[in-house]
């Protein structure tokens, strides 16, 4: 059984933490003394917020958009806007500077 992370924030990894492993999941993110490693800040965006305005690690969207056949499966395409609104907003709150 998976008992340490190295790709997640411990923010974003305290869900699957608590839901599936009964709090015993480590964080392989974290320095010797407890600190996040550099890379693993967590992006800002406003989709990424509580409905009081705070951070949030996971967040649950609730839409209404309609569900569609297409070709041999069923496509929501007001899921794809919203999939795509959320990237673009990471992109910019968030820019990369490359060296």
């Amino acid at each position: 059984m998976l008992d340490t992370q190295y790709r997640m924030h411990p923010a974003i990894s305290a869900f699957p933490s608590r839901t599936f492993y009964n709090s015993d999941l480590k964080d392989g993110t974290r320095s010797a003394d407890g600190t996040v490693k550099d890379g693993f800040d967590i992006p800002q965006s406003r989709y990424l917020e509580d409905r009081e305005g705070r951070p949030a690690s996971m967040v649950f969207i609730d839409h209404d958009h309609p569900e569609s056949p297409e070709s041999r499966s069923i496509a929501n395409h007001g899921d794809a806007e919203i999939i795509s609104d959320i990237v673009v907003d990471l992109l910019h709150s968030n820019p990369v500077s490359r060296a």
